[in-house]
């Protein structure tokens, strides 16, 4: 079976975020790349298709990770097939114009399906 997408995104929750940018940008070495407000990217090596995101959050949920990952995917309908075949579940679909699925893997660990 052919795999269901590419890594994009490496997501990290924060509340506080100029205090976590300082943090990754300085402890990965990574200078930032655009600032979208919630969203700042930190730029990584040349010729690679991930992204290290900062994501302001206003809610925080304890136990909860606050990393997750996106996956690129060329048609979100097939994609959420295709992980769920693999043992995933849907948890919902957001967004109007951009629409991304959130899904969790068996394990339960949250993970984002795209589109570019």
């Amino acid at each position: 079976m052919d795999r269901v997408g590419d890594l994009a995104y490496v997501i990290i929750d924060t509340r506080d975020p100029a205090i976590s940018v300082a943090f990754w940008s300085k402890m990965l070495g990574l200078p930032v790349s655009k600032t979208d407000e919630p969203f700042t990217d930190l730029t990584v090596a040349a010729g690679s298709n991930v992204t290290i995101g900062i994501q302001q959050v206003d809610h925080w949920q304890e136990g909860h990770s606050g990393i997750h990952i996106d996956i690129n995917v060329s048609d979100l309908d097939v994609a959420i097939a295709h992980v769920q075949d693999l043992g995933g579940h849907l948890i919902e679909i957001r967004g109007d114009k951009e629409r991304w699925a959130v899904m969790v893997d068996p394990a339960g660990n949250t993970f984002c399906l795209v589109t570019s």
